[in-house]
C-alpha cells in the first residue's frame, strides 16, 4: 500500500503564526494591566471641591494661582444620619476625625433632631474623652424623638 505524502510546510510558517499569537496576547495583558492599574490608582478626594460661579476663563488662571487645599482642623463630621441599632433603638449615628496636631481630652457633637417638615423636635449629643490626633470615632447617641427624621449638626465642641 502506497502512503500518501503530504504537501512539506514551509518551516517559517508556523514560527510566524506562533509570534503573531504572542504579540496579541501582550497586547491583550499590557491594555488589562492598564485598565486594572488606572482604576486602583484613582484617589478620591478627602474634601469636596467647592464649586464655583466663574468663568472658564477666570478658571484658568486661579487654578495656576491656587495653593493646594489644606485639610480643615480640628473634629470634622465626616457622616451621621438616624438609624435604628442592634437593640432596636433610635440612635444618631456617624464617624468623626481629629484632624487636629494634638488628643482632645473632651469632644462633643451637638444635634438637632428635624421632622418631616424641618422642624426641630429635639437635641441630642455625642461624647468622647481622649480622642488621638488623625484618629476617626465612630460615634452613635440614643435619642427618643421617634418622629425624627433627620440630624443636623449645630455645634462641635473640643478641648485639649
Amino acid at each position: 500500500m502506497g502512503r500518501k505524502s503530504q504537501p512539506e510546510r514551509k518551516k517559517g510558517t508556523d514560527n510566524r503564526v506562533l509570534y503573531l499569537i504572542a504579540f496579541f496576547g501582550i497586547i491583550v495583558i499590557a491594555v488589562v494591566s492598564f485598565s486594572i492599574w488606572s482604576k486602583l490608582n484613582k484617589s478620591p478626594s478627602a474634601t469636596p471641591t467647592p464649586l464655583s460661579h466663574s468663568t472658564a476663563a477666570q478658571d484658568k488662571t486661579s487654578v495656576v494661582a491656587q495653593k493646594p487645599a489644606e485639610k480643615p482642623r480640628g473634629l470634622i463630621v465626616m457622616e451621621h444620619r438616624l438609624a435604628i441599632n442592634s437593640q432596636g433603638r433610635y440612635v444618631v449615628e456617624g464617624r468623626a476625625q481629629n484632624n487636629d496636631r494634638r488628643t482632645f481630652s473632651h469632644a462633643e457633637i451637638h444635634f438637632s433632631l428635624l421632622d418631616a417638615q424641618g422642624n426641630r423636635v429635639g437635641t441630642a449629643s455625642a461624647v468622647i474623652t481622649n480622642l488621638r490626633a488623625g484618629m476617626i470615632w465612630m460615634f452613635e447617641t440614643a435619642i427618643s424623638e421617634y418622629n425624627a427624621v433627620s440630624a443636623r449638626v449645630d455645634r462641635i465642641d473640643t478641648r485639649h
